[in-house]
């Protein structure tokens, strides 16, 4: 006999006997306890051992795959498909559908609660939308009352002074195309086009018989004609714009070189619209009639800016100018107002 494992089994392998031994020694006690089991059934034994451990395989091999079907369509489908409907809704469109509820279906509460919770969110922003529209419309009237505010007074500067009618339109129409030139915003050109139309109204507190004297002006009127920029702001002073209007219009006749006033700003101090209302300011009043002289040619006039580019004038405003005219820009009071209609 041979004993080939640790654990008290001895392999037999005579003529008449081939199999395994097994024993057991009894506590306290000269006795041991032996089973004998022949090959033959050693290994029927074997055999049936792995096949149960094969069946039991398989049967947790398919139950666990018909686990993984059932997870499949009764869990991880319909969060996919919740997924998907939340997916479908568009809050940026005002389109709230609604995720679609069957019976038996574990997430039937969860989808309710978020039909519910969409039902409010669509109700909220139905609420939102309709005191927008309000809003907008009492911004729209707002708007028209403050445009038809604009231009009384631009019409109260013209009635003051005849030898400027209209200027302040026509000043605003080159302002308006030399900022779309420089490539200023929306709200910027705006501004521009709404200082441009109230540039002159502080010359409602400058006497009439100066604005229109014939003969040249005294020092001490001459003064008197540079204050018009700060009366036009201090006119403004109450009304808050959402531009810089009232700055535009107190730099207009400032100039590049710090020659001009009200400051004597130079350079980039200046605001560019203000350095464009300055060029176009300069093209119509040098281009117009006054008492105390005739209008320059506008041949004349665009010579003038142009060999005080840089000197007097922004350059890049002086260029843009130049171009709208070679591009065949001409004054005309009647278009003029009807673009500036909205301010």
């Amino acid at each position: 006999m041979e004993n080939t494992y640790e654990d008290n089994l001895i392999s037999i392998d005579k003529k008449d006997y081939k199999g395994y031994l097994s024993y057991l020694p009894v506590e306290d006690s000269n006795w041991v306890l032996v089973g004998y089991i022949p090959v033959e059934e050693y290994m029927v034994s074997i055999n049936q051992i792995t096949f149960i451990f094969i069946i039991v395989s398989l049967m947790l091999l398919g139950t666990f795959s018909v686990f993984l079907l059932l997870q499949n369509k009764y869990m991880f489908r319909p969060i996919i498909e919740l997924s998907n409907a939340i997916s479908d809704i568009d809050i940026k469109k005002n389109e709230f559908r609604r995720i679609p509820l069957k019976e038996h279906d574990f997430l039937y509460e969860l989808k309710w609660t978020l039909n519910s919770l969409f039902e409010k969110v669509e109700t909220y922003f139905k609420e939102i939308s309709f005191k927008k529209m309000e809003k907008d419309e009492a911004y729209k009237k707002l708007k028209r009352n403050f445009d038809v505010f604009i231009k009384s007074y631009s019409k109260i500067v013209d009635m003051k002074d005849p030898y400027t009618s209209g200027h302040q339109n026509e000043v605003a129409c080159l302002a308006e195309e030399i900022g779309k030139r420089l490539n200023l915003s929306s709200e910027e050109h705006e501004g521009l086009k709404i200082a441009a139309v109230l540039h002159d109204i502080g010359k409602l507190r400058i006497p009439t018989e100066i604005l229109n004297k014939a003969s040249g002006l005294s020092e001490l009127e001459y003064e008197m004609i540079k204050e018009h920029p700060v009366k036009s702001c201090e006119l403004l002073s109450d009304i808050d714009f959402d531009q810089p209007v009232k700055e535009i219009i107190l730099q207009h006749h400032e100039k590049v070189n710090g020659t001009g006033y009200p400051n004597g700003l130079t350079g980039e101090e200046i605001l560019l619209q203000a350095r464009i209302l300055c060029v176009a300011d300069v093209v119509k009043a040098m281009s117009s009639h006054r008492p105390y002289r005739p209008a320059f040619k506008i041949e004349e006039v665009l010579e003038y800016i142009k060999e005080n580019a840089g000197i007097l004038f922004d350059e890049r405003v002086v260029k843009a100018c130049l171009d709208i005219f070679n591009e065949g820009f001409k004054f005309n009071r009647e278009d003029c107002e009807k673009k500036n209609d909205s301010i």
